[in-house]
């Protein structure tokens, strides 16, 4: 006997003579030998988990905070904030992440299929890198799972975490859920939102 785990299946399994079973509600799905590939494809529909973007600047990047602590310094004597962004060489790379943002974001991968979406500025060629080795420190699971655009609207999914409604947030095919505005003010509110109930 054969034993297949699935994400979403308590357990599938053949018997001797290759006939096909899940566990899935006590009901029993028959498959013949020659359907090994539409099991697979049976497999692959139950545990697909909906597509879930996630804004990284002000969302899950405490970028403010650093701005203010580079600004304060002043190395650069920068005239403000969009300059400082548009040049500094550190901000995107040394913010401290929002404040139970990674926990959240742990926690919402056992449940979707989690991308990190952003926007650099066209101006600062190291906040392109910079903001791809910041998701590999922090959210390692995620650094090959970081798309950079200025439209989001392009993209296909089911939600949007966005602090904004900018760079096509608004106009997103999906669900936008508009962090830290009345409805979802913390990251405790959003899983709250986005958790299954058990």
């Amino acid at each position: 006997m054969a034993l297949f785990l699935s994400q979403n299946l308590s357990y599938i399994w053949a018997d001797s003579d290759c006939k096909f079973y899940t566990s899935l509600n006590l009901n029993h799905y028959h498959f013949e030998s020659n359907s090994i590939l539409l099991l697979l494809e049976f497999i692959k529909l139950m545990s697909k988990k909906k597509i879930l973007y996630i804004d990284l600047d002000g969302v899950v990047v405490d970028l403010m905070l650093e701005v203010e602590r580079e600004l304060k310094a002043d190395d650069q004597n920068y005239k403000g904030i969009d300059e400082l962004i548009d040049n500094s060489e550190t901000v995107f790379l040394n913010a401290p992440p929002m404040l139970h943002a990674i926990e959240a974001i742990e926690e919402l991968e056992k449940y979707y299929d989690v991308f990190i979406l952003s926007t650099a500025p066209w101006g600062n060629i190291h906040a392109w890198s910079q903001k791809r080795i910041w998701v590999e420190r922090h959210l390692p699971s995620l650094y090959k799972k970081l798309i950079l655009t200025h439209r989001k609207d392009l993209l296909k999914g089911d939600f949007l975490i966005d602090d904004r409604t900018k760079n096509g947030a608004a106009e997103f095919s999906g669900e936008h859920i508009h962090i830290f505005e009345p409805k979802f003010p913390d990251w405790d509110s959003v899983l709250n939102y986005l958790v299954p109930k058990n």
